[in-house]
């Protein structure tokens, strides 16, 4: 996409330019759809990132055994919790060796913290959780039950939510703005559902059109494809998991259905990061959600880079870190 502007071009050039942290960060996926963070000893991380880049841990694929599921003992975190009113929860891996097993279910997630933008899935049966990662670039994992992720053909369906926080802060565009910069919808050429038409040489389609059996969806649209949902923390004071989590909760309770049982893809649009900074947008890999903040969503480059990853891309570079993509 070339950006045209001076606004455009700033944004664009910060996206590009930016140096982002080549450590991986792993979330667990609970069986409620919630993200926590995983941590563990410095040899036990350190072991999963190298189970992750080897290949021995997939995406969504792959579970761990023996987690536990603990309040977070981050003083900050803490402070977090009790400013906001919900508790930052922190899955630990166990000291022991780490039994991997093919899973039924998904599993960890990891995202690249380069661009915010991927994951690897684990799940822990015990917990009846998924694990994801996340290195700012970044990797995430995926509930979605329909399988069909990593499939490049065909039609996918995509929801869209500008989320306003509990004091008023929501993104400057409209809902009306927001289906125009991703779907096409008020004349928009260059938009998201054109480039992977384009790319797929018209084989993929994404949509903003809802599955027959969440018809439903349509009446609670503010325009085509996107939705508009109030969650009950701030985003001057609340981790970057807590706000998914209760955008999460709170779209499923306004549509009364799972939101990976019923979409391909869901990107979330914030306002702006004020706590856990240092990214653009970030996707979890083989996945079905994005996150998008400030101005980040409005190209089709980052639309798609992060997409990919949702459609389980790495990037060009491999998984370590090691080589720019």
């Amino acid at each position: 996409h070339s950006a045209t502007g001076d606004i455009s071009s700033k944004i664009i050039g910060e996206y590009s330019s930016k140096i982002y942290s080549e450590k991986e960060d792993f979330a667990c996926e609970l069986s409620n759809g919630e993200f926590v963070p995983v941590t563990g000893s410095p040899s036990r991380m350190d072991l999963l990132r190298q189970l992750l880049n080897n290949g021995q841990l997939i995406s969504y694929e792959t579970t761990i055994e023996g987690m536990t599921l603990t309040n977070s003992a981050n003083s900050d975190y803490q402070l977090m919790s009790k400013s906001s009113g919900i508790s930052e929860k922190e899955a630990m891996l166990p000291e022991s060796d780490l039994v991997l097993k093919p899973s039924s279910f998904h599993g960890l997630a990891f995202r690249d913290n380069r661009a915010d933008d991927n994951v690897s899935a684990i799940v822990d049966n015990e917990l009846g959780n998924n694990l994801a990662t996340n290195r700012r670039g970044r990797y995430r994992s995926n509930t979605n039950r329909n399988g069909n992720l990593a499939k490049f053909e065909g039609v996918k369906r995509v929801l869209v939510v500008r989320v306003i926080d509990s004091e008023g802060r929501a993104h400057a565009d409209s809902a009306e703005v927001i289906s125009d910069k991703i779907f096409g919808t008020a004349g928009d050429q260059e938009n998201m559902i054109q480039q992977f038409r384009d790319c797929s040489f018209g084989k993929l389609t994404l949509t903003h059109e809802p599955a027959t059996s969440a018809n439903s969806v349509l009446s609670h649209l503010s325009a085509p494809g996107v939705i508009e949902a109030t969650i009950p923390v701030s985003l001057m004071n609340t981790t970057r998991a807590v706000i998914r989590n209760q955008v999460t909760q709170v779209v499923e309770n306004k549509l009364g259905l799972r939101l990976a049982e019923n979409f391909d893809h869901v990107m979330y649009i914030l306002q702006k990061c004020y706590v856990q900074c240092g990214w653009g947008a970030y996707a979890y890999v083989n996945s079905w959600n994005s996150v998008y903040q400030g101005n980040y969503y409005r190209f089709p480059g980052v639309q798609l880079h992060e997409i990919g990853h949702n459609m389980n891309l790495g990037h060009s570079g491999g998984l370590d870190g090691t080589k720019k993509y």
